[in-house]
């Protein structure tokens, strides 16, 4: 799920760079209050997306990550990678902040798998 949801921001770059402006205000030590806020600005930044992805449905659908050895996913993972560091993403924020509120957005949109 973490590679789908790399490859899902990249294909959306100008809310990409608006979910890393909200992320940089996550407040690790804050209240559940002030941490509510951000997920807040990122999901009313990401659902769009995923309406428009699972409507197409291109996020969900079956793809060959279910299949690729260890080496290719990281592999891929890496690109994503360096395609983030292209972008002047910092990628502690983006595995520490971003991916864990954008998957748990998910989940809840569409229901655990």
């Amino acid at each position: 799920m973490n590679l789908k949801v790399l490859q899902l921001l990249l294909r959306h770059r100008d809310v990409l760079m608006k979910v890393v402006e909200a992320a940089k205000k996550f407040p690790q030590d804050g209240s559940y209050l002030a941490k509510w806020k951000v997920v807040d600005e990122i999901a009313e930044l990401v659902i769009p997306i995923l309406e428009q992805e699972l409507d197409a449905p291109k996020l969900m659908s079956y793809e060959d990550e279910d299949f690729l050895t260890p080496r290719t996913y990281d592999a891929k993972v890496l690109a994503a990678g360096a395609e983030y560091g292209a972008l002047g993403i910092d990628w502690k924020l983006l595995i520490e902040v971003i991916i864990p509120i954008v998957i748990s957005i998910l989940e809840a949109v569409i229901g655990r798998k």
